[in-house]
């Protein structure tokens, strides 16, 4: 019976977040918390908590969020629940990034991956990776952003993952971008961009053509500079 209830507040909670109504989410996912204190059932405390710090994220709360991540951590370390520890590493470690405690954003997302890889999950693993790339591509680390991407790729395609890919593959002509090397970029685009149109990934579509439109200013910027220095 316990069980059944636990299921129903989690499954009404993720159909409100679906629809992007945060409040209902979080009232059915406080209901669901009620109920496994009462019964003491931790592995559900430590998953709600870690649902609550998701739906906080979403609020834009993400002091709020670091609280509930590291309530549940807590819990599920005392239970040695090791994907769950995983997934609570991960969540917490982009929330103090986005807090801005990018230090200790960037260690709790490396201890996720280093425990997503022991328990060898590599859908998780696959997520830290690309965490990781997008946090050194944002600290202007762009060579470590494009060896994690790549690797997040690799494992991407391996999985037959192909959202994952498309948007691996386009990030990937970001990093080549930034690093001064406009035709590889390109390739990278253009690649993305049929893996994205195959799927109808129609975001990770808007992305290509942004790159492809800083492809271009770069490109007229550096035929500006070599006519200044020719005339």
């Amino acid at each position: 019976y316990v069980e059944g209830l636990f299921f129903i507040y989690h499954s009404l909670a993720i159909l409100w977040i679906n629809l992007g109504d945060y409040d209902q989410a979080e009232s059915w996912l406080q209901k669901e918390y009620a109920l496994s204190e009462k019964e003491q059932h931790k592995p559900t405390l430590a998953n709600t908590l870690c649902s609550l710090g998701n739906v906080y994220i979403e609020k834009g709360k993400h002091g709020e969020a670091i609280d509930y991540y590291q309530r549940g951590l807590e819990l599920a370390e005392e239970q040695g629940n090791l994907q769950t520890i995983a997934h609570l590493l991960l969540n917490l470690g982009n929330a103090l990034w986005e807090h801005g405690n990018k230090t200790a954003g960037e260690e709790a997302t490396q201890k996720a991956r280093q425990l997503a890889q022991e328990i060898e999950h590599w859908p998780l693993y696959s997520v830290c990776l690309s965490n990781l790339a997008e946090m050194a591509f944002l600290q202007n680390n762009y060579e470590t952003a494009s060896t994690l991407r790549q690797q997040a790729l690799a494992l991407a395609r391996q999985m037959g993952d192909r959202r994952n890919e498309a948007t691996d593959v386009v990030l990937l002509g970001y990093d080549a971008s930034r690093l001064g090397q406009p035709d590889k970029a390109k390739q990278f685009f253009l690649e993305g961009l049929k893996l994205a149109h195959t799927i109808s990934l129609k975001p990770t579509m808007l992305d290509v053509l942004i790159g492809l439109a800083e492809l271009d200013i770069l490109a007229k910027r550096s035929e500006v500079g070599l006519a200044n220095l020719v005339f």
